[in-house]
């Protein structure tokens, strides 16, 4: 897979990428330097950060985590991840028989402006509001809240 080139190939990558980003730990993080060359008064120059950014999901994809269903009537762990511009949730369930914990849901999303002006504390519960609003549905699956 060669990285792409132009506008059109960077955004074709990105939706892609996009489609599966619930399969993807930390996804927005890590394309942050891509979605950088997006910006109206950025040239799109490829650099090495890019070229690294582009490595990582590569070969993320060749090697994939693999993600479980939730085991009903167990309870859910909820891990949230806070950064400068950006916030993550992992969704797991400990299961006492394997005694492993299995990954279940990755998202992950960039934070608007005005957020990042947010305190760590602040971030953190926007990340808590935002997680639990978008794995409700899961939450409501597993009938473990």
């Amino acid at each position: 897979m060669k990285p792409p080139r132009f506008e059109k190939e960077i955004r074709g990558f990105l939706g892609k990428v996009q489609y599966i980003s619930r399969l993807i730990a930390q996804l927005t993080m890590t394309c942050e330097p891509l979605f950088r060359l997006l910006k109206k008064e950025v040239p799109i120059v490829w650099n090495e950060q890019c070229q690294e950014a582009f490595e990582k999901i590569k070969n993320y994809l060749m090697k994939p985590q693999i993600l479980v269903p939730s085991v009903p009537k167990k309870p859910l762990l909820l891990y949230l991840t806070t950064t400068n511009t950006t916030i993550g949730a992992s969704l797991a369930q400990y299961l006492e028989e394997s005694m492993k914990e299995n990954a279940i849901y990755y998202i992950s999303k960039k934070m608007l402006a005005f957020e990042e002006k947010y305190s760590p504390l602040e971030k953190t519960c926007v990340a808590l509001v935002w997680a639990t609003r978008k794995l409700r549905h899961l939450c409501l699956l597993s009938r473990s809240c």
